[in-house]
């Protein structure tokens, strides 16, 4: 982690906080998650710290709710949050201005977001998209060769793994998720 476990523990009581209070009028994330946030969102979006070196500029495509992309942010890594819906993107700015963690928020269709002669080095994302559509996404946002996607999967994967080259990634058991899996994906 970038910041000191103090710091990123009272950023994520407020988020926390800020999630139980906007999920009861914009379904942010499942109901039946909502007692269990700390490990089924948290620990689940920090998982991907080991794999994120300091320097990384990151995107998370799809950030919903911000899962993976403001808790990383919030752990002190320079994220981009790109989502389509507009309420969730007020709730990700109220987010980012009650912890004060700076991360960019871009409000549009991926599909539709375009950077100035910048790449991003890691693509994450955690329920959007399959595999094979993530990756059509987001290859005019990397570096091939150099970037790579964190991708966080559930028991799906391995019918979405078989529509991809295996020779460009790696699965990895989460260690917050029994049954789901980060896929490591070499651009």
């Amino acid at each position: 982690m970038l910041v000191s476990t103090d710091v990123l523990e009272g950023r994520l009581a407020t988020y926390e906080e800020l999630l139980l209070k906007w999920s009861a009028s914009l379904n942010l994330v499942s109901k039946n998650t909502l007692n269990d946030i700390r490990r089924r969102h948290f620990a689940d979006s920090l998982q991907l710290t080991p794999f994120l070196k300091p320097e990384d500029s990151v995107i998370d495509i799809g950030a919903g709710a911000g899962f993976p992309g403001m808790v990383l942010a919030m752990a002190g890594f320079n994220l981009t949050l790109v989502e389509s819906d507009q309420k969730k993107c007020v709730f990700l700015e109220n987010v980012s201005r009650e912890t004060q963690t700076p991360v960019k928020i871009v409000c549009d269709r991926i599909e539709n977001f375009v950077t100035e002669d910048k790449t991003f080095d890691v693509v994450c994302s955690r329920g959007v998209a399959s595999l094979s559509t993530l990756i059509s996404w987001s290859t005019h946002l990397v570096e091939k060769e150099k970037s790579k996607g964190l991708f966080l999967k559930g028991e799906n994967v391995v019918s979405e793994l078989k529509e991809i080259s295996s020779d460009k990634f790696s699965k990895i058991e989460s260690v917050s998720n029994p049954g789901s899996y980060i896929i490591q994906y070499q651009y």
